[in-house]
């Protein structure tokens, strides 16, 4: 099984620049959240057990799952005081938080606007797979 992860693994860094330095993450969990308008914080909707590679360069992710790979560009980046990187993507629709110290990767979306996400995903108990120099 790990054999799988790591060639599922090489299957991403493939898919990126080779210029780039690349991290790639395994996480086998996933939080589904919805944003709640009366308590303005986001409710637990989901928790499912579920294989998805996610990896990061200099302007892009890559998040596969079921060996399905998306790539997401971001245009800008900002440091939260939890001490996550947080990256919006173009027109604001979503915005990928990475915080390697806790091992999690959350990523909001249904964007209407500049952190205004009615859904939120958190990858957790990440794991790195490979670097790519």
């Amino acid at each position: 099984m790990k054999k799988l992860f790591l060639l599922l693994g090489i299957v991403i860094a493939s898919y990126l620049t080779v210029n780039a330095q690349t991290e790639v993450f395994l996480s086998q969990k996933s939080e589904f959240y919805e944003f709640n308008e009366v308590t303005k914080q986001y409710d637990l909707v989901n928790q499912v057990p579920v294989d998805v590679f996610f990896a990061y360069e200099e302007d892009r992710f890559i998040i596969e799952i079921d060996g399905k790979a998306r790539r997401v560009w971001w245009v800008f980046k900002e440091y939260t005081p939890s001490g996550s990187m947080c990256y919006a993507t173009e027109g604001d629709l979503m915005k990928i938080c990475l915080n390697l110290d806790e091992g999690r990767v959350t990523i909001f979306s249904d964007g209407e606007g500049k952190d205004q996400f009615s859904k939120a995903w958190n990858l957790v108990d990440i794991t790195k797979v490979a670097v790519n120099q």
